[in-house]
């Protein structure tokens, strides 16, 4: 698969994931954050893995902690909820992906 299916793959399992945990916030702002900081952590994530050869753990991690920074800044009447919710969502998707790769 190419590229743009992971992000694809990779929004369609955290939004939801934000959507539920985030679910006292506005529906449109969550989608437009998640969606955002996929569009930049992707591409880093991957090149990361699969150009410069990095540590996948480690990868996912440095992504993790990145998201959950941002929503966290995003939404900051709800801080300690956003960054973790950040680290769920890529808990989840590093852990489907782990297990079908």
């Amino acid at each position: 698969m190419e590229e743009i299916t992971y992000l694809i793959l990779t929004v369609a399992v955290e939004l939801p994931v934000a959507l539920v945990l985030l679910r006292q916030e506005d529906w449109r702002r969550v989608t437009l954050v998640v969606v955002g900081v996929n569009m930049v952590s992707h591409p880093i994530v991957w090149q990361m893995i699969f150009v410069l050869h990095a540590n996948w753990f480690l990868s996912e991690a440095c992504v993790a902690a990145f998201e959950g920074i941002v929503l966290g800044l995003m939404f900051r009447d709800r801080r300690a909820l956003a960054f973790a919710t950040g680290v769920v969502m890529n808990v989840v998707t590093a852990a489907i992906g782990y297990l079908v790769s």
